[in-house]
């Protein structure tokens, strides 16, 4: 997402209403001055946050409405689906969220198993020149899920029924 759609977002949605707000999400920021509009501020801070890579917070904060809204798609999917004694599903969904030099991968779970992985705070916040293979790292940690880190045998597991997918 880029700057300026950043920004119509968070106006259009309200997200920043004050300079409290502004406080809180972006407690290293310049001050602002409190003479200017809230949409100024807002253009202001955002900027800030964008150029000097500290969206973190204000990411962690509104994660679920970029989600919800569909703003921000999930990068890849994966659904594992076991049959021990009733069918259940789990699912895991590798969101990035940017700023002008970083990303944000956030990481969803949801089902039987999604309590195998911790998902709280971002997966992995990496610089953009970074070589790490973040689709490669997310179906690693999922197939450790699918196996509970290696409790069961994965080919076993899928012999018996047992299945791992991924989507995008």
């Amino acid at each position: 997402m880029n700057l300026e759609y950043l920004i119509q977002f968070v106006k259009e949605n309200s997200l920043i209403e004050s300079s409290s707000d502004i406080d809180f999400l972006f407690p290293d920021s310049p001050e602002v001055e409190g003479d200017k509009s809230i949409d100024l501020q807002i253009e202001k801070v955002l900027k800030w946050g964008y150029e000097n890579d500290k969206l973190e917070d204000f990411y962690s904060e509104h994660l679920d409405l970029f989600i919800d809204s569909g703003v921000i798609e999930p990068l890849i999917g994966c659904k594992i689906i076991s049959t021990s004694s009733i069918q259940t599903s789990t699912s895991f969904e590798l969101f990035q969220f940017e700023s002008q030099n970083v990303l944000y991968y956030k990481v969803i779970g949801d089902g039987e198993y999604s309590d195998c992985w911790d998902t709280e705070g971002f997966f992995k916040v990496i610089e953009k020149t970074s070589k790490l293979e973040i689709i490669d790292l997310f179906k690693s940690e999922c197939h450790e899920v699918f196996t509970i880190y290696g409790e069961f045998d994965y080919d076993e597991l899928l012999s018996e029924g047992n299945s791992i997918e991924f989507y995008s």
